[in-house]
């Protein structure tokens, strides 16, 4: 009995359809992103799409509450207890390379901002005996994680979920796509 490929992916109306699986080579046509009807995870569109691999991670809110106990348990509770989601997605390449390439890199280049504007307050607060001036310094640290933030709200994906076992993205034309680990 010959079955019509296009047939055999119709499921009962009573069953959700299964969430659309991203493999290496889309899905399993060729690249050209017109014919393949890939589209783009972040923006929707099928301009020059590419498969793209990044990581996402998961830190359990478990490891969190180890800053109760103290420094040293919070690091090693968030070392032990989070999972990085290894996830191959199309892109287009103005999504890619233009914006969501750099989230890791803004988020990293905050994260020291932050920690040289304690260092930088205190220093500059003691030698001039101003408390002010460490509080406008640290002010500019905290600055800074809030444009990483908003940096990574504005470009990156819509992640719906975010677990130990998969990734949730919300994606404009295609509904939500799940990742599993």
């Amino acid at each position: 009995m010959n079955v019509d490929p296009q047939q055999a992916n119709y499921q009962p109306a009573y069953l959700p359809p299964p969430p659309p699986v991203f493999t290496e080579n889309g899905f399993g046509v060729t690249n050209n992103s017109a014919e393949s009807g890939l589209l783009c995870i972040k923006c929707g569109k099928s301009d020059a799409i590419t498969m793209r691999s990044f990581k996402k991670k998961y830190v359990s809110p478990i490891a969190i509450l180890g800053i109760f106990i103290g420094i040293l348990p919070y690091f090693l509770f968030r070392l032990l207890l989070t999972t990085t989601h290894q996830i191959t997605a199309p892109f287009c390449e103005k999504c890619w390379n233009g914006r969501f390439e750099r989230v890791g890199m803004v988020n990293q280049l905050s994260i020291l901002i932050f920690l040289a504007s304690i260092l930088l307050g205190i220093g500059v607060a003691v030698n001039f005996a101003s408390p002010l001036s460490f509080f406008i310094i640290f002010g500019f640290g905290m600055l800074s994680v809030v444009f990483a933030k908003f940096f990574e709200w504005k470009f990156s994906p819509k992640f719906k979920m975010v677990d130990g076992e998969k990734v949730v993205i919300d994606a404009p034309s295609i509904g939500e796509v799940t990742f599993r680990k």
